[in-house]
């Protein structure tokens, strides 16, 4: 089985000969995202015992890669913070308005996160579009 990288996608590609013809056939098994990796019951079926087992390996390498991306981003994001800030005014007005506007949605998004992990301590509440996981809809803080 092939592990295909493209991105934030990840394919598992199965190549089989034809006999006959000698030529090679490639068949998509899944298609996942880099950031979670999680095979449904009816994948996780197409792939073999051995396909598997490579799979569970390709993920455990892979998330121990993501975590370490996103632990690192979170150190860095208070002095990103800093720096945003001097760049917001010393910029020119309409620029630091445009910007404005998108970091503000993001940050409401982080502050209904941080406020969910206070309140439950298991689940955010939203990701980073500021999308509720809950089911609750746009975040309106």
């Amino acid at each position: 089985m092939q592990i295909r990288e493209r991105g934030k996608t990840i394919k598992l590609v199965r190549t089989s000969f034809d006999e006959a013809g000698k030529e090679a056939k490639n068949e998509v098994l899944a298609t996942v995202k880099r950031s979670d990796l999680e095979l449904t019951e009816e994948e996780r079926e197409k792939l073999t015992a051995e396909e598997l087992e490579q799979f569970e390996t390709f993920h455990q390498r892979t998330m121990r890669e993501v975590n370490i991306e996103r632990n690192y981003a979170a150190y860095r994001f208070v002095e990103t913070l800093e720096l945003v800030s001097g760049w917001l005014s010393s910029a020119p007005r309409e620029e630091a308005l445009a910007l404005s506007s998108k970091a503000q949605k993001t940050l409401k998004a982080l502050r209904r996160q941080i406020e969910g992990l206070k309140n439950t301590g298991d689940e955010p509440a939203a990701d980073a579009s500021g999308e509720d996981k809950r089911g609750k809809g746009r975040v309106n803080d």
